[in-house]
């Protein structure tokens, strides 16, 4: 099996490689035919650390990587609603987890049924799709603290600044 090759109208509709392999996978889940998926947790934090568990309508902000056959494929970033997952499985599969969680989900044949409407046909009809998926935030909580941490370290040197300013200036009057 050669590397992932769009069709012109995945790349027409300005789609990445792991972008058309989401349309590919969540199409079976559109149509409604879920089959097995095998889940697997690769880290979680401890218990004490998980101050937020994701659940069925939560805004889900996830870093995911692409493996067909155990090739890798891409890397990305998505946000999207718990329960409207673009992959089957996800909505099953992702909740319940605390941010900084990594779960693998391994989508075999029977499941995606090869409906890969952004794909070239140099993928497999038995290929088997894998995900790690890294959930990085809930709702967005936890970029929204960090974009206030953020703003408030501006703020702070903002007047460490403008105090050196005026101690420069005092300075220089003397």
């Amino acid at each position: 099996m050669g590397p992932m090759v769009l069709s012109a109208g995945a790349a027409a509709l300005g789609m990445t490689a792991p972008t058309a392999l989401f349309a590919a996978a969540g199409s079976s889940q559109a149509a409604g035919n879920h089959g097995w998926v095998g889940t697997l947790v690769l880290d979680e934090p401890d218990p004490d650390d998980c101050e937020l568990r994701s659940a069925q309508g939560d805004s889900l902000y996830v870093e995911y990587q692409v493996f067909i056959d155990d090739k890798f494929q891409g890397k990305n970033k998505l946000e999207f609603k718990l329960g409207e997952a673009p992959v089957v499985g996800w909505n099953e599969h992702l909740a319940n987890m605390c941010v900084d969680e990594e779960r693998e989900l391994t989508i075999p044949p029977s499941t995606h049924r090869h409906r890969n409407i952004g794909m070239s046909q140099n993928i497999s009809r038995d290929a088997v799709l894998q995900f790690h998926i890294r959930l990085l935030d809930i709702n967005g909580t936890f970029r929204k603290r960090a974009y206030a941490s953020w703003k408030a370290r501006d703020e702070r040197a903002r007047q460490r600044a403008t105090q050196q300013r005026a101690v420069n200036a005092a300075k220089h009057d003397l």
